[in-house]
């Protein structure tokens, strides 16, 4: 099923231009670091900061979710790095962040590493 399909194709069809995939990367996890930071300070683990971005309390952490948190807790992220890292976490493929992989990508960037 995969055969014949280029990666620009797959790219672009999550919304992701030629050349975005590598800034899209860097900005999310430049954004993981502040979050998990700001969760750190507030002692939080990544599974209740998950809870805490959860804005609409419906069990999933949406692009509209993110994008409030982020704002609402006066983070300094902008919306389109909220958009990124939305991209970075799968958010287009699932409708929202898959709560296992925030909680990964949170606690590998609490750790220093990608």
């Amino acid at each position: 099923a995969l055969s014949g399909v280029s990666g620009d194709q797959i790219l672009n069809s999550l919304g992701i231009q030629h050349g975005e995939a590598r800034s899209i990367v860097f900005n999310a996890k430049l954004t993981l670091q502040l979050i998990s930071a700001s969760l750190t300070f507030n002692n939080m683990t990544p599974e209740e900061g998950y809870g805490a971005f959860d804005e609409d309390e419906d069990g999933v952490v949406s692009m509209a979710d993110l994008v409030k948190a982020v704002s609402s807790l006066n983070l300094g992220v902008s919306e389109e790095q909220a958009t990124h890292l939305f991209q970075h976490l799968q958010g287009l493929l699932h409708g929202h962040i898959p709560k296992a992989l925030w909680v990964e990508s949170l606690e590998r960037a609490a750790e220093g590493g990608e």
